[in-house]
């Protein structure tokens, strides 16, 4: 859709340019000629949307009996995730009409249990705490890696000295943070 509204923004510009430099001195004409233009750009812009739409409707489609007899790729499956939230997104003008916002949501449910790897009960209570884009980003949060932490004991040892000596060891550390004196992060 970017490289069609593009090209019409390209081929007003070429028509005003023409039209600019001819001896056309009717300002009707030149006007009647925008508005003809301007309504067929409104047409090109409305099949380009439509024709996104449809795509993203037949690649999120496939019946999920299809996908457990044949395992999808993980791209497939994050394509099709995304593809469903896309159209949870903007359900009333999106959905294929056969098909109910539930049918969506069992869908998407299934494909993120499958891709993230977590129990399918696991990420149905993600999805009724969260809508349905706050979820997958909860996903993808838990699917960074943590940073790893050292609690220093207080009573056996000071923060400083304990870095110190795991320094000599060859591991570099850093305070975690200036609100805490007895944690310390592993840089590196």
């Amino acid at each position: 859709m970017n490289l069609a509204h593009n090209f019409i923004i390209f081929f007003d510009f070429f028509i005003f340019l023409y039209f600019a430099q001819s001896d056309n001195s009717s300002l009707d004409g030149f006007n009647d000629e925008i508005e003809d233009l301007h309504d067929e750009n409104q047409r090109i812009k409305e099949e380009a949307e439509l024709e996104t739409t449809e795509m993203v409707k037949s690649s999120v489609y496939a019946s999920l009996e299809e996908d457990q007899e044949g395992h999808l790729s993980p791209e497939e499956l994050k394509e099709r995730m995304d593809g469903i939230v896309e159209v949870l997104g903007d359900f009333k003008n999106r959905r294929e009409k056969n098909k109910s916002r539930s049918d969506y949501l069992d869908a998407l449910v299934a494909y993120c249990a499958d891709y993230y790897g977590y129990l399918r009960e696991l990420v149905e209570l993600f999805f009724s705490i969260f809508s349905p884009d706050e979820a997958i980003e909860f996903l993808e949060a838990n699917e960074q890696p943590r940073p790893v932490v050292i609690r220093t004991n207080t009573l056996k040892s000071r923060r400083k000295d304990l870095s110190a000596k795991l320094s000599k060891r060859g591991v570099s550390l850093e305070p975690l943070a200036e609100w805490t004196k007895v944690f310390l992060e592993e840089v590196g």
